[in-house]
This record gives structure tokens, sequence and C-alpha cells, in this order.
């Protein structure tokens, strides 16, 4: 059942090592802003997964997002075919604190992970500590409906305000082993 900021308690499993949810249990929220700010505001943890890159038809777009705590996780990339797995990577960064750069579909290492011919996205999963600087800034650009653009190498970013974007959040490489989301404060209205 989803809680008041748009997440879903991940299903014990006792079957496996890692708690993994089942994809009945992911969160439905596509905007995962308002559940990275119950976290901080409960100084929790969380790893924040973002889509940057589709290759071929997607059902998501780059900027799409995913937060994953000890518990509970908002957002959806895949539509439920990946989830398991992205989710078990975003579990294992929180336990070491290390950053994930994940490509799934066309010329992966996960071949019982496919997507339909031609298919391909690339993740970064990056591990974002209670009270970080970045994350407070996005949280109060946020609730001052201001564009934000977060950069990130997966070990450090920054949250800028920036000028306005289009209808819809973005992201992208910056060519340097970084990435950058753009957020629309639109989004949320």
């Amino acid at each position: 059942m989803a809680d008041e900021g748009g997440s879903f308690r991940l299903k014990e499993r006792a079957d496996t090592v890692r708690r993994v949810p089942d994809s009945r249990h992911f969160g439905p929220a596509i905007d995962v802003r308002p559940f990275l700010k119950c976290v901080s505001v409960v100084r929790q943890a969380v790893a924040l997964v973002t889509l940057y890159k589709v290759c071929g038809d997607g059902l998501r777009r780059p900027g799409t997002q995913v937060a994953v705590t000890a518990d509970k996780l908002s957002g959806l990339l895949s539509g439920g075919c990946l989830e398991t797995d992205i989710i078990g990577h975003a579990r294992n960064c929180l336990d070491d604190r290390r950053p994930r750069w994940l490509t799934y579909g066309e010329t992966t290492s996960f071949s019982d992970l496919n997507l339909s011919a031609g298919r391909r996205i690339d993740l970064m999963i990056e591990y974002i500590a209670p009270g970080d600087q970045a994350l407070l800034q996005l949280i109060q650009l946020t609730e001052d409906r201001h564009s934000a653009l977060w950069l990130s190498d997966g070990r450090d970013r920054s949250c800028l305000p920036c000028g306005p974007c289009g209808a819809k959040d973005d992201a992208g490489e910056t060519g340097e082993d970084s990435i950058w989301v753009r957020y629309n404060p639109l989004a949320l209205a």
C-alpha cells in the first residue's frame, strides 16, 4: 500500500539474501522529488537511480528516476521488467556507497534481462547521504518552483538553479563520466 510520500514498502522475501520486491510493489510516482523530501526530513540515506540515455523506443524518457531507501522506493523505470534487478543494484549501492553505471538492452552483460530489439537504456545509481547539500538545494528549488540542474558523477554532485526548461524533466551525459538532470518546477503542478 502506498504511503503519503507516494512510495511503497519493499516486500520482505525470506528466500533471498537481498530484500528485493516483486514488481507488484513498485511505487507509481512519476516524480521522486516529494519522496526525496520525505527521506530528507527523516535523515535517511537514499540510492537515486537516474535514466540518462535511451536508444530506441523507451517506456520512460531520460530524466526518469527511482529513489530507493532501506525499506521504501518511489518511481518506475521500465514498467516492472527491470525493476527487481535495478532495485537490487540500488540496495547494494546503499550498502557500499559506491555508484553504479548500468546498461540494459543491446550490448549488455545482463543477458537474462532483454529489452526489445534495438532498445537500450543507461542508468546511474548514486548514494545520497542524509543532509546532502545538493539534495537540500533540489528540495528548496522545488519548493520555490524554480527549475533545477542536477550534476553528478555518482560520487560528487551539485544542484543549481537554471533557466526555464521544457514541459518534461530531461537528462543526459556531460561527456566526462557525469550526468545532468534538468527538473521542471511545473512537473509537480
